[in-house]
């Protein structure tokens, strides 16, 4: 899958309700059964339906507060009700030791996924081990908004007490900078 289209399907995601794609042959029969338009965005002549997922029909919780993608081709979702992860076909709730609601997912250079909690912390998965963030080592930024990477790999945790970073060491320390400090507050 194209970067550009993977852009466009998590934006359209993050807008709307949790949709996956699914082909979909346009004829006559369909014509008469005021189905949803076609999903077309690129114009590339490869159609797409929409499937809307809630807690009816498999997915555990309402609500989606961040999604992400890992390279293995699992699709993570965020909530309140904490951390899923769908493989195509099933929806499975992730238990994580110390979060219990997820604000926030991004997943980095190195295939690691970042997730923000909505208590106090944050935490990083890779490869089933997972390792957390919080008051105890370092971290004392409340509920993270946002998880971003630069070009040296270093990862922005946003919140509203501030920006942090974690080195390439896993260490976390605050962004020293007035102009972050000022809009923070």
């Amino acid at each position: 899958m194209s970067k550009k289209y993977r852009c466009f399907l998590w934006a359209t995601l993050l807008l709307t309700v949790i949709f996956c794609t699914v082909p979909l042959t346009v004829n006559a029969e369909n014509e008469n059964k005021n189905l949803p338009e076609p999903l077309d965005p690129f114009g590339n002549g490869l159609q797409y339906s929409v499937v809307i997922y809630d807690n009816t029909n498999g997915l555990p919780t309402s609500e989606a507060n961040a999604l992400a993608q890992t390279d293995e081709g699992f699709i993570w979702i965020g909530s309140y009700g904490g951390l899923v992860r769908y493989d195509g076909n099933v929806f499975e709730h992730i238990s994580l030791e110390n979060i219990t609601g997820v604000k926030s997912l991004y997943t980095d250079s190195q295939n690691r996924l970042w997730i923000g909690s909505t208590d106090d912390g944050f935490a990083m998965m890779k490869n089933g081990s997972i390792r957390y963030w919080n008051e105890s080592n370092g971290f004392s930024g409340g509920v993270v908004r946002a998880v971003a990477e630069d070009e040296s790999g270093f990862i922005y945790i946003a919140t509203k007490k501030g920006l942090y970073f974690v080195d390439s060491d896993l260490n976390v320390d605050t962004v020293n900078d007035e102009r972050v400090r000022e809009k923070a507050m």
